[in-house]
């Protein structure tokens, strides 16, 4: 299952990287993410796209600025945040070696943190990143991190 959101462009190699790999049931798996800060910038990006795999081997994080991580540096590391979330909901309960398959956070009014409530379910070790895709965060305008994390602030992507 992947939590996906809408605002994100998953490279067209995707499904075949995820084929390739060997995914453990019982991990929550996340990727990187560029940030493109204007449609103006998606439109230039859509009409001569560089290439971000070339060769079979090199993975270029072009064109635009990669985005944060997250990784809780004083507790136990790196957390898969929401905009691509990768689990297995059957592997990941009983017999997968913790509590049953987690679920999402509902206590929460804002998109600001249940998204690292639902990753810290998993132990540090079955949290892991993808790192042959780069999926691209498209915004509508350069803004702080987490302006629409309240709803929509932002004008509309395209407009």
């Amino acid at each position: 299952m992947v939590h996906l959101d809408a605002d994100i462009y998953l490279p067209p190699r995707t499904r075949t990287f995820l084929q390739r790999i060997s995914l453990e049931q019982a991990s929550l798996y996340g990727i990187d993410r560029m940030e493109c800060k204007s449609f103006a910038d998606w439109i230039k990006f859509l009409s001569a796209p560089p290439l971000q795999h070339e060769g079979e081997i090199f993975v270029h994080p072009r064109p635009f600025p990669l985005a944060v991580r997250i990784a809780r540096l004083d507790r136990d590391g790196y957390v898969p945040i929401g905009f691509f979330q990768l689990w297995n909901p059957q592997g990941s309960g009983v017999g997968a070696g913790f509590k049953p398959a987690p679920t999402y956070p509902e206590h929460h009014t804002t998109a600001a943190r249940s998204d690292m409530l639902f990753a810290i379910q998993w132990p540090r070790d079955k949290r892991h990143l993808i790192p042959e895709i780069i999926a691209i965060h498209l915004e509508s305008e350069c803004v702080e991190m987490g302006a629409n994390w309240k709803g929509r602030k932002t004008r509309p992507f395209g407009l």
